[in-house]
């Protein structure tokens, strides 16, 4: 190895830009780590609302932040890709569902969808966690729905298809989440039964342009209808794009054009859960 090639190697092992990186990596780890620790979290409640109805929400998404050392909430966009791999990520989903069954014993017309990912059904004190609430309050089983992302499936598919059933048969509902961001076959679907799917937001977005983007949606909606799925259109950013997802069959329709994630919710009275209508 000749003089040049060493100093090359050394200057991309001591690369400023990939050492500020790490560091920032670090730091997000770190941040998130002394949240939880000190449960310094919250819960954000995105509403959705039904394609008959934009004026009152059906449910609500819940959906975790963290509090830095200065009190400022962070989106979990900020945060999730830098912990996902890390056991924190699982405390995270357990205090998110903590939380959100604390909301739903609370508030006994209220429905949540939680999100998990397929990592936190090996961890014991997230499944205490479930399973001490359902007893406690046994109501609040048919007012859940665990959101769970297409990835995450396909990650561990055998671990999230044994996990569902139990929970079905108790009342639970479950939703694939950012379903065709992995461009995975219909199989997901007839694979594992899933009460709700939540197309994947980069359909919806500016959806009136493009032709391509609405044969897709609507031939999902469609399959899914036929299924006896309920579907919901993501990222809803305006009055068009909520007409055109609604036109192309979807049930369901979330996304800031309705309102953003709220840490100050004012709860309205939800008849009926999704999962029972």
């Amino acid at each position: 190895m000749d003089i040049r090639t060493k100093a090359f190697r050394a200057e991309r092992l001591s690369n400023p830009l990939d050492e500020a990186v790490k560091q920032r990596d670090r730091s997000i780890l770190e941040m998130v780590r002394a949240a939880v620790t000190h449960k310094e979290v919250a819960l954000a409640f995105q509403p959705i609302y039904d394609r008959h109805n934009f004026k009152q929400p059906r449910y609500y998404e819940s959906l975790i932040r963290v509090l830095d050392a200065t009190g400022r909430i962070i989106p979990a966009a900020q945060f999730l890709p830098f912990v996902q791999h890390d056991e924190i990520a699982r405390e995270l989903d357990r205090l998110a569902l903590q939380f959100s069954l604390e909301q739903l014993a609370k508030h006994p017309n209220l429905c949540l969808s939680v999100n998990m990912s397929a990592r936190s059904i090996g961890y014991r004190p997230w499944t205490d966690t479930l399973n001490d609430a359902l007893r406690i309050h046994p109501h609040i089983n048919k007012r859940l729905i665990l959101e769970i992302s297409e990835a995450s499936v396909v990650e561990m598919p055998e671990l999230v298809a044994d996990f569902m059933p139990d929970l079905q048969h108790r009342g639970v509902s479950f939703c694939l989440d950012d379903y065709g961001s992995e461009h995975t076959s219909f199989k997901i679907l007839q694979d594992r039964y899933f009460e709700f799917v939540k197309l994947d937001g980069s359909y919806t977005q500016r959806i009136f342009e493009s032709q391509e983007k609405q044969i897709l949606a609507n031939t999902v909606a469609t399959m899914l209808r036929r299924l006896g799925i309920h579907s919901v259109a993501t990222k809803v950013e305006s009055q068009l794009e909520a007409r055109m997802m609604r036109s192309l069959g979807f049930g369901y329709l979330q996304g800031f054009y309705f309102s953003a994630p709220t840490v100050s919710p004012h709860w309205d009275p939800v008849q009926t859960s999704p999962s029972m209508a």
